[in-house]
């Protein structure tokens, strides 16, 4: 991993859109990996309203690898990757462009 950024966590407490009461935590990602320097997503953790351990309820990972940012570009054009790239950060909240 050469970055990883914990954009903003947001607590929550028995949202009515939940399908369970407790506690929530969205943990909004983005990173840079070695192989992968488009990478962006989020974890949404879920604790019991009676406590105890907190649990994972969603994960969302959203990449390009470097491997095939190169051929998209080669092949198609920067632009081409670009939007792909917009096209998936979209779902991760928070997202701040950090690519080279």
């Amino acid at each position: 991993m050469i970055t990883r950024k914990i954009l903003k966590v947001t607590w929550t407490k028995d949202p009515q859109q939940a399908p369970f009461p407790g506690v929530y935590a969205a943990v909004d990602i983005s990173a840079r990996y070695q192989k992968a320097d488009r990478f962006c997503g989020y974890l949404v953790l879920y604790q019991h309203r009676s406590g105890g351990d907190f649990e994972v309820m969603r994960e969302e990972q959203n990449f390009i690898d470097n491997t095939t940012a190169e051929k998209m570009e080669e092949q198609q054009s920067r632009i081409a990757l670009d939007q792909a790239w917009a096209a998936l950060a979209v779902n991760c909240p928070n997202y701040e462009p950090d690519v080279p």
